[in-house]
């Protein structure tokens, strides 16, 4: 089966069947009226790329390796229903060249799940990139997603909510911003259940209030268990209209970098009630309420768990920003440099 620039649509009953397929140019499509499972090889040509359209399911459960979109093509969309990348019958490799997975529902939930497989991007993951779309993708058990560039949430702007979890399995971000809240309006959730999460390359950002124009936006991360290492600087609640929320209840969370609650006009909270926080010894401080223009206000509040700072600790840096920091119940704070109270 060769698409080269049409539409293969399939309905009537669930189906499995032993095929592929081979994309040749960047407007094919897959639109499945009912549920399609595949377990042949999918390719593709160097300007081949895909959309999957349709409310029903995409399965692929290929054993061996999948090439889903090629290194000059958009990438591959998702634009209504689920796409499921399922290694459960053996090892499984798909990989997504081009700009972008992009997980945009159009006219609904449109969502990616990945189990007991490899899913390779050498472009951003877009999470909610088209104007006013809604998209979700969950990786599970014993899969491992690998993210070239960016991660992002809600570009497409709207009143909309876009979410990202990690149930099991590692997702590694080599480069790039991890950006929740690409455009005003709209939640970004980003949900750790367990699993490690690795972090490099440009900054994680929750919630920029300023970021492709200004306008309120939320954004929320929710660590339940899990590991976060992140490599590069952390801000949550970034310029007016930026509200950010790091949910921490359990799980490891390792900060190398600056990390700033409520940054440069931003709201940030860190509520933390159990779980572990290590601040290495990169970088100068922890901040909660910074400094970098704007009346910040940052608030961290503490109620279980253990937090160990191996930086300078700086709530309320220069006039007009506020740093709030709550220590109650089991919480446990480990200070091993500055502490410094209404820095100016």
């Amino acid at each position: 089966l060769v698409l080269n620039g049409g539409d293969l649509s399939y309905s009537g009953s669930a189906v499995t069947i032993n095929r592929g397929y081979l994309t040749q140019q960047t407007n094919s499509a897959i639109t499945t009226v009912s549920n399609l499972t595949l377990s042949g090889v999918a390719n593709a040509a160097q300007f081949g790329g895909l959309t999957k359209t349709g409310n029903a399911q995409l399965t692929y459960q290929t054993v061996g390796s999948n090439v889903l979109s090629g290194a000059s093509s958009p990438g591959y969309i998702v634009q209504a229903g689920t796409v499921w990348f399922d290694g459960s019958a053996g090892g499984q490799t798909n990989t997504i060249q081009g700009y972008r997975l992009g997980v945009d529902g159009v006219t609904g939930l449109a969502s990616v799940l990945v189990t007991n497989s490899t899913v390779n991007v050498s472009g951003n993951v877009d999470v909610g990139d088209e104007a006013s779309t809604t998209g979700s993708m969950t990786v599970d058990g014993n899969s491992t997603l690998t993210i070239g560039s960016w991660l992002i949430f809600n570009d497409g702007g709207g009143n909309t909510t876009n979410t990202f979890t990690l149930n099991a399995g590692t997702v590694n971000q080599n480069n790039g911003r991890l950006l929740m809240g690409g455009r005003p309006g709209g939640t970004s959730i980003l949900n750790i259940n367990g699993g490690v999460f690795n972090h490099s390359g440009d900054v994680i950002d929750v919630a920029d209030g300023n970021w492709n124009g200004a306008g309120a936006r939320l954004g929320i991360v929710n660590q339940t268990n899990g590991t976060v290492n992140c490599n590069q600087q952390c801000f949550v609640g970034m310029q007016p209209g930026g509200t950010g929320i790091y949910n921490l209840s359990g799980g490891s969370l390792f900060l190398n970098d600056w990390c700033v609650i409520g940054r440069s006009g931003g709201v940030g909270f860190f509520n933390m009630s159990g779980g572990n926080v290590t601040r290495q010894n990169n970088g100068q401080a922890f901040i909660i309420g910074s400094d970098d223009g704007g009346n910040s206000v940052g608030t961290v509040s503490q109620s279980g768990g253990v937090f160990t700072c191996n930086t300078e600790y700086w709530l309320g840096v220069d006039g007009g920003r506020i740093g709030t920091n709550n220590i109650s119940g089991t919480a446990e704070l480990d200070l091993n440099s500055w502490l410094s109270i209404g820095r100016g």
